[in-house]
């Protein structure tokens, strides 16, 4: 209370003191002079010209020069210095704002100067604009619909700024449409003392509601009389069989589509009529009935249904289970008053396990007047044949110690031991009775893991693979002594004839003398895995690999030969001189140093050979034939892949092997294989696909391999007339994947 009063006896000194209060802070807008309109929205300004400790701000407005102070916001924040102010319909010309510097201590303020209020003489503004509309003629209270949209001015909002808004419209009525339909616009004035504006909308009434049935026609059946029955149908189609309709928004007229009866049996029929209700607007609806003339006498059952089995996945499956339905399941019947036909209930199996299960399907025999008489049999489809093996597990080799061997060892059985197994009747489920292996192992050492894939059926198949722990990890060049890497090399003669092999080193190491050698191995099919040993052993130490001998070892290549070094050609003793070092880069972009070495057995000529570090000499890997020999056999390295990857593809070469061992499933409908069954010999015609083939091969069911074809074209026929009948398996190999189809021998 005591520092109100001495705010209110401090507001009065201020009053009598302006000029030194106003020294501290000071409007700077409005500062007198300015022009406002009614609705108009302001920034007020001041700023702090000299700082205290501040609590708050007051802010004032005043319509008499002063005399009478009304407040806008009081006990504002210290760190507010800004007032939007809305200017309100208070008309002056003696307009003043007052702003208060509420301090701990003394107070001080700011006035300005008379400014001016003027009214807003601006017609109403359109806010939104009215909008078309669309009323069911259906609907319970179209009146009142339109009634709503008239008084709610079509959805449209004005803002007026001159005495009240008034609102209106020209509606009288809507145009006449088919049935109660129709349409008209409608113009909507809001006006005010300032002026008006207008706004229009459509408003449609439409009908799009088909007629109603109240009751459906219904089925007539009636005994045959000899003579058509034609006074029962006559009446039926008369009183729409029976179907009745309205509707809301006009007339409903009828049609039918009869034709005629069916000549069933006899003088017997039968005709399903659609009958047709239309309003005046074209909108209809549809109801069907039969009207029947029938004879009551079933056929007789002779032979009832049998069961039958089918192992699941047999290439013609759905063409057996299609014959044995068309058959009726062997059923036979007879009717005394026409032909029998038959019909059944079959739609899918019910799932047991995979695509196995099971089916109670009723055979229906029909005379021509569609009596009947049922026979039940059960098909069941059995499931059991174990998944078959396309692709052997494989053994893996890891460093004993390997920081990264529990990785590799989960990702080896996560993929199976890359293992490809097949089946046709489901998934397949794969388990393993791998153990963890302790922290530490005593190289080299090995563990047999099996795995189990069963199918959905619990058909299981068991493969096993090894693993291989080897305590030795050798430091490497990049690719060198690396069975990840395959090289491809082209070996060719004078006369013209050439060979092709793929190369890579074994996974696991030979000790000699102390020091650790890998042997190199040897493919001769682009696809093939079976590596064959081709006793060259070679190691890497500081850059340099050796080859053992009898002197102990010798150097076959040396990754840190300079310019000018000299070293004596592996085998020929021929002295390589390093004429330049640069870089190669590699297909994915890795960069490796390249060694030109000018051979000296030939003086005076320009012959060379080159070093890529960890791809080696490309005219000729590992040194099989002298890299500076120039006549008899030659050697060209033809390219570098890792993991299916192509790293190096040797320039002067149009193209290389690539190896390939994708086992992603493909699926094109454009490999055509026919006949299927084959007695002779069937033919794979690839001319369709976009998939180009790079291998076939012909399988029994157990996987083993009974042809393998490559594919330099596109038609392959595959003679057959050697096997015993059966199923067997054929596996297409393309360049985007694999494609796996039966084929069944008669």
């Amino acid at each position: 209370m005591k520092l109100l009063v001495s705010k209110s006896i401090f507001i009065i000194t201020l009053i009598l003191a302006t000029n030194h209060l106003h020294a501290h802070v000071a409007l700077d807008y409005p500062l007198g002079g300015e022009n406002f309109i009614v609705g108009q929205t302001a920034l007020v300004q001041w700023h702090i010209a000299v700082p205290h400790e501040t609590l708050n701000w007051d802010l004032y407005f005043s319509t008499d020069e002063g005399v009478n102070w009304t407040p806008l916001q009081l006990n504002m924040p210290v760190t507010q210095l800004t007032y939007e102010w809305e200017i309100p319909n208070n008309l002056t010309t003696q307009g003043r704002i007052r702003v208060f510097m509420n301090n701990v201590d003394q107070d001080y303020l700011d006035i300005s100067m008379n400014f001016t209020i003027a009214p807003n003489t601006t017609p109403p503004f359109l806010d939104a604009p009215a909008e078309d509309i669309t009323i069911e003629c259906s609907i319970n209270n179209q009146q009142a619909a339109i009634d709503a949209w008239l008084a709610n001015h079509g959805g449209a909002s004005a803002t007026n700024f001159c005495d009240d808004l008034v609102w209106s419209h020209d509606y009288t009525g809507i145009s006449n449409g088919c049935g109660a339909s129709g349409s008209t616009q409608v113009i909507f004035t809001a006006a005010d003392a300032c002026g008006f504006t207008t706004t229009s909308a459509t408003l449609s009434v439409v009908d799009t509601q088909s007629p109603e049935f109240s009751e459906f026609a219904s089925n007539m059946v009636v005994e045959c009389n000899g003579s058509g029955n034609f006074g029962a149908l006559n009446a039926w189609l008369s009183n729409h069989g029976g179907a009745r309709a309205s509707d809301q928004c006009g007339i409903v007229q009828w049609s039918h589509d009869y034709t005629s009866l069916s000549d069933d049996c006899g003088a017997s029929g039968n005709a399903t009529v659609n009958f047709t209700a239309t309003d005046n607007c074209g909108n209809l609806v549809v109801t069907a009935a039969t009207f029947m003339v029938q004879d009551n006498i079933s056929p007789v059952i002779t032979e009832q249904a049998q069961d039958t089995i089918i192992e699941c996945g047999i290439a013609n499956q759905e063409a057996v289970i299609t014959n044995w339905l068309n058959r009726a399941g062997g059923a036979q019947a007879t009717d005394v008053c026409g032909n029998v036909s038959w019909t059944n209930n079959y739609t899918s199996l019910y799932l047991e396990c995979g695509s196995s299960g099971v089916a109670e399907v009723t055979f229906r025999a029909l005379d021509d007047c569609a009596n009947n008489v049922t026979t039940s049999a059960i098909i069941r489809i059995e499931d059991t044949t174990s998944p078959v093996i396309l692709q052997q597990a494989k053994d893996i080799i890891i460093d004993c110690g390997n920081g990264d061997q529990d990785s590799v060892i989960q990702n080896w059985l996560d993929n199976h031991a890359e293992a490809i197994v097949s089946d046709q009747c489901g998934t397949l489920t794969w388990s393993h009775d791998f153990s963890n292996i302790s922290d530490s192992c005593v190289a080299p050492f090995s563990q047999l893991v099996i795995f189990t894939v069963a199918d959905e059926c619990f058909n299981t198949t068991i493969l096993d693979a090894t693993i291989t722990f080897v305590d030795t990890i050798i430091p490497k060049p990049v690719g060198f002594l690396d069975s990840t890497y395959v090289w491809t090399q082209l070996i060719g003669s004078l006369e013209g004839s050439s060979r092709t092999h793929k190369y890579t080193f074994d996974k696991i190491p030979r000790i000699e003398s102390g020091k650790t050698y890998y042997e190199l191995l040897r493919a001769d099919e682009e696809l093939s895995q079976d590596w064959d040993g081709t006793g060259m052993y070679m190691r890497y130490d500081s850059n340099i690999v050796y080859v053992p001998s009898s002197m102990g070892e010798e150097v076959l290549y040396n990754f840190n030969l300079k310019v000018n070094d000299t070293i004596l050609e592996y085998l020929t003793d021929v002295p390589l001189i390093v004429d330049s070092i640069d870089t190669v880069v590699l297909l994915n972009g890795e960069k490796r140093k390249r060694w030109k070495l000018r051979c000296e057995n030939f003086p005076g000529s320009e012959y060379y050979t080159e070093w890529i570090e960890g791809i080696g000499d490309t005219d000729g890997l590992f040194s099989f034939n002298d890299g500076c020999q120039i006549d008899g056999e030659e050697t060209t390295i033809l390219c570098l892949s890792r993991n299916d990857t192509l790293l190096y593809d040797n320039p002067t070469l149009e193209s290389c092997w690539y190896l390939r061992t994708s086992t992603t499933e493909i699926i094109d409908k454009d490999i055509s294989i026919y006949p299927n069954p084959a007695s002779e010999s069937f033919t794979i015609d690839f001319r369709k696909s976009t998939s180009h083939p790079v291998q076939v091969l012909l399988l029994d069911v157990f996987g083993k391999i009974l042809g393998n074809y490559r594919i330099p074209y596109d038609i392959l026929e595959i003679s057959v007339n050697t096997l015993p009948p059966g199923i067997y398996l054929i596996h297409v190999e393309t360049e985007e994947g694999i494609l796996t189809r039966r084929i069944v021998v008669e």
